[in-house]
C-alpha cells in the first residue's frame, strides 16, 4: 500500500489508504481494482485481471470475496504475506 509496491500495485487515490483503490489498466496483469469506494477492504471488478487476481464483487465486505479457486495462491489479501502481489 505504498510506492514500494509498484509495479505490482498502482495506487491512484491517496484517500483509499490505508487500503487499496486502483483504477488503471496499466497495472495489468498484476492487480486491477476498479472501485470508487473500496473501503474498508478491497473490491476487484475485472475478469481481465486473470490469472493473478480474479475477484468480482461490488461489495466484498467484510472481507475479499474470491470467485474462483484458480486465483490462488496469487491473492492473499489482508495479510502482509501477500507481497509482492498485493500491498
Amino acid at each position: 500500500m505504498s510506492a514500494s509496491c509498484l509495479p505490482h500495485v498502482c495506487l491512484m487515490s491517496a484517500s483509499c489508504l490505508p487500503h487499496v483503490c486502483l483504477m488503471s489498466a496499466s497495472c495489468l496483469p498484476h492487480v486491477c481494482l476498479m472501485s470508487a469506494s473500496c473501503l474498508p477492504h478491497v473490491c476487484l471488478m475485472s475478469a481481465s485481471c486473470l490469472p493473478h487476481v480474479c475477484l468480482m464483487s461490488a461489495s466484498c465486505l467484510p472481507h475479499v470475496c474470491l470467485m474462483s479457486a484458480s486465483c490462488l495462491p496469487h491473492v492473499c489479501l489482508m495479510s502482509a504475506s501477500c507481497l509482492p502481489h498485493v500491498c
